[in-house]
C-alpha cells in the first residue's frame, strides 16, 4: 500500500494554528471484481475508525474518512482507494 498525500495546509481554528492534510492510502491488486483491494481498503478503514494517529510534536484533532473508491485500471487489475481528511495541531 502507498501513501501519495497533497501538500499540507495551514488552518486556524479560533485562535489555534492547525494544519489541514488530506492522505490518500490505496491497495492495487489482481483478482475477481476488485474483492482483494476493497477489503484492504476496508481494513484500514476500520483500524483508523474511533483511533487516535500518534505524530511526533503534533496531535491529531480529527481523522475523517470522506471516500471510498474501487476502480477497474484494466482486465483482472483493481486500485482501491480510501480519502481521509486529518487536521492536527
Amino acid at each position: 500500500m502507498a501513501s501519495p498525500r497533497a501538500p499540507s495546509r495551514d488552518v486556524a481554528i479560533g485562535v489555534i494554528e492547525a494544519s489541514e492534510d488530506r492522505i490518500d492510502p490505496f491497495v492495487v491488486s489482481h483478482g475477481v471484481c476488485g474483492e482483494q483491494a476493497k477489503d484492504a481498503v476496508a481494513a484500514v478503514s476500520a483500524a483508523l475508525t474511533g483511533g487516535e494517529p500518534e505524530m511526533e510534536g503534533r496531535r491529531c484533532l480529527l481523522l475523517v474518512p470522506l471516500f471510498v473508491d474501487a476502480t477497474r485500471q484494466k482486465v483482472g487489475l483493481w486500485r482501491a482507494l480510501l480519502r481521509m481528511m486529518m487536521e492536527a495541531v
